[in-house]
């Protein structure tokens, strides 16, 4: 294979590549705009259950367990990804909660971990932290309530067998500065600030709130659900960055494809020219060499 032709080949890879690019560009911004279509169509059910708890509390006498026992057991939820090409994704994600499971060691507190993405649970294991449970990230919108629901199983498990406190979640999400800042949630327990502030809201209509089951039972049904709108939005938050870090590496990605196309076709029509001047030149060589020797013929 010629300079030429090992050049034309890796050019043929280049232009092969910007092809995938290109599609994980689409995928992502297509996925971005449903999982931020999901979280939005959500604020109205949130809205709701919402207005549900308000009643609960304001009409019932109702005293929940605040604070976690002393020296319960915590449990974290770490939001990652399973594919990789998104930057720094994951390691943004997994810091913070490596903060936080140093502090527990510190002050001797059990602590497990439920997470989402093989690749950040990989960079847990790495940080010295093993995954009591790991989960695949949703591949599709309609997966996500799977996968809550998975969570919200196992955290039931964790209250009923290790007496757990706090539950904590990690996820990244988009802000104005960062397609990718970690953020994390107490979900378990509520605490009484939020609960106190929702009693003194207002109630939004002329209407009285009324429920017809027992008012505990409301309550324990509507904080689930809480929990779940909680856990679902995280998720869909947390693959929303996921795509949008992925797309800006992609981006990036695409513009020094370009920039290596470009200075690879630089290279081939140099080598190109050089090619052609070289054959023109042994031409010329040849010429003179051919009215060399018609003169010698001549000449004798």
């Amino acid at each position: 294979m010629t300079a030429t032709e090992a050049l034309l080949r890796r050019q043929e890879v280049g232009g092969d590549i910007k092809s995938v690019v290109r599609v994980m560009k689409s995928l992502s911004a297509v996925s971005i705009k449903q999982y931020d279509t999901a979280v939005n169509t959500l604020k109205e059910y949130h809205f709701s259950v919402h207005l549900g708890l308000q009643a609960v509390l304001q009409q019932a006498a109702l005293s929940p367990r605040i604070e976690p026992f002393p020296d319960a057991a915590e449990a974290y939820i770490v939001l990652g990804s399973d594919r990789g090409l998104c930057g720094r994704f994951n390691e943004t994600a997994v810091k913070r909660v490596v903060a936080r499971l140093s502090d527990a060691e510190n002050h001797g507190r059990k602590t497990f971990i439920l997470t989402i993405g093989a690749r950040a649970a990989a960079h847990l294991e790495a940080s010295g932290y093993l995954s009591s449970y790991v989960l695949p990230v949703p591949s599709v919108v309609k997966a996500v309530s799977e996968t809550v629901e998975s969570i919200l199983m196992w955290i039931d498990e964790k209250l009923e067998q290790d007496k757990i406190g706090n539950v904590v979640v990690f996820n990244n999400t988009r802000t104005l500065d960062s397609l990718a800042a970690a953020q994390e949630q107490q979900l378990l327990p509520v605490t009484e600030q939020w609960l106190s502030q929702l009693k003194e809201e207002p109630w939004p209509s002329r209407g009285l709130s009324t429920f017809s089951v027992a008012a505990d039972e409301l309550f324990s049904i509507l904080i689930r659900e809480h929990l779940f709108i909680s856990l679902f939005r995280a998720t869909a938050e947390s693959i929303a960055s996921e795509h949008a870090s992925r797309l800006s590496a992609m981006q990036r990605a695409e513009r020094h494809i370009d920039e290596y196309l470009a200075t690879l076709g630089a290279e081939i029509r140099e080598h190109r020219q050089n090619s052609i001047t070289q054959e023109l030149l042994d031409i010329v060589a040849s010429y003179n060499v051919l009215l060399e020797r018609n003169d010698s013929d001549a000449e004798t």
